[in-house]
């Protein structure tokens, strides 16, 4: 999810995840950055990736998840640009604002989520 359903021109998206165990017994799973992908859509189009980050830092992290105790993933920038072969950083391309809406999704060990988290960019 994002911190805002909005943005101020100026301010840096903060993203993130809450993921939940829906089922009756704890399980164990990977929530570490090497399995976690986020991205930034608008309409059909991807827009940002994790994909395009340098990765070769990122670790597992296997935890236990206890039924119906949702756990949030830390909350990074996304500084408003689009990724690439070159990378995600803040030396990218800058994205469209004044009004754009954008949605985030997230990849966490191997699960999609379900639901996009809506925002827009003013």
């Amino acid at each position: 999810g994002t911190a805002a359903a909005s943005f101020d021109p100026g301010v840096n998206p903060y993203i993130g995840y809450k993921i939940t165990n829906n089922s009756e017994v704890d399980c164990t799973f990977d929530v570490g950055a090497k399995s976690t992908y986020l991205r930034v859509t608008s309409g059909s189009e991807t827009i940002w990736t994790s994909e395009d980050c340098d990765r070769t830092a990122l670790v597992s992290n296997i935890v236990t998840l206890k039924p119906n105790e949702p756990l949030s993933s830390a909350m990074s920038d996304w500084y408003r640009v689009k990724s690439s072969s070159t990378g995600c950083g803040a030396d990218q391309t800058p994205v469209t604002a004044g009004g754009a809406s954008y949605h985030l999704s997230v990849e966490v060990g191997g699960v999609v989520s379900k639901e996009t988290s809506q925002f827009v960019l003013n």
